[in-house]
């Protein structure tokens, strides 16, 4: 028969089996919990952007590219045929509406100019001198009627008295026959002399009425002689820079020929292409977004048209409160057609997560982790995405592309965040 062991020892024995034990369970815990860390995925952030979803107002539209181009541009054309004399601006020459760009040789017209102003004082001189002949004659033709009048009365008088006298007996009839024929005959010759003095006045004045017709004319040109010579002396209507000058000094220029060609420097346009896909987008009046270096200024669609060659549109924007950016002809530039604006719209910013319209999958921060969620993402501004639901405000998205294309194979699982910026 075994023999008992003492209490005590028996006490000490069944501790260490249950020190043993707990060991080896804690062990088993630890064992277990280092698995589980190890197996569960986790993203490290720190190279990714986040943005917080938030309500404020985006501009709905699309991208395009164009050429920023002066607004003004005028064609300048010789105003007279003639020798071209002086040049005085080259092309990239800054010109003003003070300033002369060319000087034609004018001796030709100058001279034209010299005997017009000669004829017509000479043609004044003879009018003045006409004038004076008519207002003469007219006074003669006057003395004469009345020396004519004061004759026939005389005569009447003469032939009253013979036939007074006749009718008493003391003269002949002869004499009253004689007297009423003299009478007869001055009547005749007064009527007729005062028709033919009427006749010349009349033509006179009919003479003089074409002189002063042809003084008019005279005057007629030598004012457009005087528009000539002062167009002759080449001068732009609008500021600007010589883009082109195509004549020298001693070439001979026809009336109406192209001699340059000046850009305006005070306002600029935008005009591009687009592809046709967008016909159904672009409007008259649309706004549109101008990135010009580091500034961005707001411009209008003026004008747009179907390019057949191309299979296209081209299309020209008018740019609005420029005054203080100073643009470069030539120079390529963003731009961003404006469709719409949604007033308190639900967005994100866009690190590289938008495709477009539609249902989309995001990762959003919940405490410790990132939950994937779907989303209905709206249109863009090429900055912000609208978010038509989803998420709501204030939630923090990743939003950089490369997060998503890195896990792209493991979209289903939660990853635990390590570190958050």
């Amino acid at each position: 028969m075994d023999r008992e062991l003492p209490k005590n020892l028996q006490r000490k024995r069944k501790l260490k089996a249950i020190f043993k034990y707990s060991s080896i369970i804690a062990c088993v815990f630890t064992l277990l919990f280092f698995v589980r860390a190890k197996s569960e995925k986790t993203a490290q952030i720190e190279a990714y952007m986040i943005d917080t979803v938030k309500v404020q107002q985006i501009n709905i539209g699309f991208e395009g590219f164009g050429t920023i181009e002066p607004f003004y541009r005028e064609v300048l054309s010789a105003p007279v045929s003639a020798v071209t004399d002086e040049v005085r601006f080259l092309p990239g020459d800054t010109i003003s509406v003070k300033d002369t760009l060319l000087i034609f040789d004018l001796r030709e017209l100058l001279s034209e100019y010299q005997n017009l102003k000669n004829e017509i004082r000479i043609k004044r001189y003879n009018i003045a001198k006409q004038e004076e002949i008519i207002s003469q004659q007219g006074n003669d033709h006057i003395f004469q009627l009345e020396e004519d009048s004061i004759r026939i009365k005389k005569l009447e008088v003469e032939l009253e008295k013979n036939a007074y006298l006749f009718s008493i007996g003391g003269g002949a009839k002869e004499e009253v026959e004689n007297s009423e024929m003299n009478l007869k005959l001055e009547k005749l010759k007064f009527k007729r002399k005062k028709k033919t003095q009427v006749s010349n006045i009349k033509k006179l004045l009919y003479d003089l009425q074409i002189q002063n017709t042809e003084l008019r004319m005279k005057e007629q040109k030598l004012h457009l002689t005087e528009q000539k010579i002062d167009k002759s002396y080449l001068k732009p209507k609008e500021k600007g820079v010589l883009l082109s000058v195509d004549v020298q000094p001693g070439q001979q220029v026809s009336k109406g020929q192209e001699v340059a060609v000046l850009a305006g420097l005070q306002t600029f346009k935008v005009s591009g292409h687009l592809s046709a896909q967008y016909s159904d987008r672009i409007f008259i009046g649309q706004k549109v977004e101008v990135k010009y270096a580091k500034n961005i200024c707001e411009g209008i669609v003026m004008t747009y048209s179907t390019d057949k060659n191309n299979n296209g549109l081209n299309y020209q924007i008018r740019l609005l409160n420029s005054d203080n950016i100073k643009f470069i002809a030539g120079i390529k530039t963003e731009l961003r057609f404006i469709e719409e604006e949604i007033p308190n719209a639900l967005c994100i910013a866009d690190g590289g997560i938008y495709t477009g319209e539609g249902i989309n999958e995001v990762y959003v921060f919940e405490n410790d982790y990132l939950v994937r969620k779907e989303i209905r993402m709206g249109g863009s501004s090429g900055k912000e995405i609208e978010i038509v639901n989803g998420v709501k405000p204030g939630d923090r998205v990743i939003i950089n592309g490369s997060f998503y294309k890195e896990y792209k194979d493991e979209m289903r699982i939660k990853y635990k965040i390590n570190s958050v910026n």
